[in-house]
């Protein structure tokens, strides 16, 4: 009986873990599908804004074919850029912004952006209601010199941890991670 019992629950919890939706706090919250990503920078360093879009965007989601589109990110030396991310989901028709969902449930998310140019900088400029970061408007600030290399954006869904230890990357679940070529001119 005990065998059967233990069979049952580890069933149990396959279905639970592997349905699309997650159960938290006697809830259900359904798992973001967010298939693209896309940036939009101001030069706030030159005396005339200029404005520039970066884009991922993977229709299918992960796995299936390859995206239809992935940007360079190309910036300029000595630069301050503000940049403003949105997200969307293109498997549903009509396409879903998944931006607003984001920012209503900041408490439990958040954005990190790990590059390994030396001397670029990203800062998030936004928060959520208890004053962490939330990272969909954010600050980039480039090197004096010229450099290629890579910028990874990931978004962790953190409904337990974010609130007692916000900027830990390794607590969550991963919504997004993204690797950009970065090229700074």
């Amino acid at each position: 009986m005990k065998n059967f019992a233990l069979i049952n629950f580890v069933l149990f919890l396959i279905i639970s873990l592997s349905s699309c939706e997650r159960i938290l706090d006697g809830k259900k919250h359904e798992q973001e599908n967010i298939t693209t990503l896309r940036f939009i920078a101001v030069d706030m360093t030159s005396g005339v804004s200029t404005i520039d879009t970066f884009e991922f965007s993977d229709p299918d989601g992960p796995g299936g074919n390859n995206p239809t589109r992935f940007d360079t990110i190309h910036l300029e030396k000595g630069r301050k850029y503000v940049v403003g991310l949105q997200l969307f989901d293109e498997s549903k028709t009509p396409i879903e912004d998944m931006t607003p969902e984001i920012i209503k449930e900041g408490d439990e998310h958040q954005f990190f952006y790990l590059s390994n140019i030396t001397g670029f900088t990203v800062t998030s400029t936004d928060k959520d209601d208890k004053g962490n970061p939330i990272g969909l408007n954010t600050e980039w600030n480039t090197p004096s010199s010229g450099i290629n290399g890579t910028l990874q954006v990931i978004l962790k869904h953190q409904p337990r941890s974010k609130a007692t230890s916000p900027g830990n990357i390794n607590a969550g679940e991963t919504d997004v991670d993204v690797t950009f070529p970065l090229i700074i001119e």
